[in-house]
């Protein structure tokens, strides 16, 4: 049997042993196998990735940094102030802690800076440029991939711990990723830990097309050179003149998404595998939601984090934004009542489904957040009658195919 035979329609043939060797050489084939092929994000960032994305932000049309330079450069007081005195500062994904350094150097006595780094080389030099500007403070660096848990009880003590997560790396996760990667982020700052956290602010998407395809093709480079480093890595043999890259706005979603497009019919062989791309076929590699500044705090309250402060550029760009720690809640009583009334007035008392009282919980929650919608879809209006929002729950729980009383004849529940 053929390779062409064992690959079709984003199927690949079985792994090859080369997986045990390369723990994401399975992860690599099993995204080339989707029906939209991807490949990950993470992967984007090998040396000559970080370098690249360090002259994007340097780039005419990448907006997001000289705006967040420019709150950084207007509000850095307030910014540290809100920090607090004697803080030991995390930086997931540091990279070259050019922002940081500003922080740092506006801090009241911080107790020590830990850059968390994939990749060494980075981390190498975010170290040196901190230790140059700052020598007499404590440096812990951490290489550790931030996306998966990793070890964070060694750290020094310290008054409180600051996460900083600037840049607008948390729209590069779906949004339930977003929310356990904060969930993480609590995680590691403890009781009374603060978190400041950057955010790309929706805008028009000409602007984001050009932020993330710039005139200068700086991004394309940075798009292309993960294939290079498949080839170089994992043995992979992509012809990178075969693909362009490819930006493309998701208004729905409100992100940013970039693409690999092959220019031509061909076979592309890593693993083991061979994979067919058709002419004009994309591998998605990378997203970036932008969020309005209500979202964001939802989305951050979710994963226990406490909105504080807000800080834009002028031209409402791009947001820093201040959370301290929630305390850890006592389970939620709330949801329990919700979901006892709602049995009562739905179905005359009568049980139903735990899957459908966690459903008509849930959309209650969204109507005293005032983002549950009527309508098909939830296009409508925001609902604000406690029976509407059974009902819509009730009707989302049918749809799921929970168990749900049945309508009386005439329509509504009982």
């Amino acid at each position: 049997m053929s390779d062409e035979e064992l690959v079709r329609g984003g199927t690949a043939s079985a792994p090859a042993v080369e997986f045990l060797e390369h723990p994401d050489l399975a992860e690599i084939v099993g995204d080339l196998s989707r029906p939209q092929k991807r490949l990950p994000t993470r992967l984007l960032y090998d040396e000559r990735g970080s370098h690249l994305f360090e002259r994007i932000c340097e780039t005419r049309d990448y907006y997001v940094t000289r705006a967040e330079l420019e709150i950084l450069s207007r509000d850095l007081d307030d910014i540290a102030g809100f920090a607090g005195a004697g803080a030991g500062v995390i930086e997931p994904g540091a990279g070259c802690g050019c922002k940081t350094r500003e922080l740092l150097s506006a801090l009241e006595d911080p107790r020590w800076y830990a850059p968390l780094d994939i990749d060494p080389s980075v981390l190498w030099r975010c170290r040196e440029a901190i230790r140059q500007a700052l020598p007499h403070l404590p440096l812990v660096p951490v290489c550790a991939d931030f996306t998966q848990p990793w070890c964070h009880a060694g750290l020094p003590v310290a008054e409180r711990r600051l996460l900083f997560f600037p840049g607008s790396t948390v729209g590069n996760f779906e949004p339930v990723q977003a929310q356990r990667l904060l969930g993480r982020f609590r995680d590691a700052a403890g009781p009374g830990g603060r978190l400041i956290l950057g955010v790309d602010l929706r805008k028009n998407a000409a602007t984001l097309r050009r932020a993330y395809d710039d005139g200068e093709g700086i991004t394309a480079s940075f798009n292309l050179n993960l294939l290079a480093r498949l080839n170089r890595e994992h043995g992979a043999d992509f012809d990178t003149a075969a693909f362009e890259h490819l930006a493309v706005y998701d208004k729905a979603l409100h992100r940013i998404e970039m693409h690999l497009r092959s220019r031509r019919d061909q076979w592309v062989r890593i693993g083991g595998c061979r994979f067919h791309f058709a002419a004009g076929e994309t591998i998605h590699t990378e997203s970036s939601h932008k969020y309005l500044p209500g979202g964001m705090v939802a989305l951050a309250a979710a994963a226990g984090w406490q909105a504080q402060k807000l800080w834009m550029d002028p031209q409402r760009r791009f947001a820093l934004m201040g959370f301290e720690a929630a305390p850890r809640k006592q389970p939620n009583t709330e949801v329990k009542e919700d979901n006892m009334a709602a049995t009562k007035k739905s179905s005359g008392g009568r049980r139903y489904g735990k899957g459908a009282a966690r459903t008509v919980a849930s959309a209650m929650r969204r109507r005293k957040r005032g983002t549950l919608k009527s309508g098909p879809g939830g296009k409508g209006g925001t609902v604000r009658s406690r029976k509407q929002a059974i009902a819509i729950g009730l009707s989302e729980a049918r749809r799921k195919g929970a168990k749900v009383p049945p309508k009386k004849a005439g329509g509504g529940s009982k």
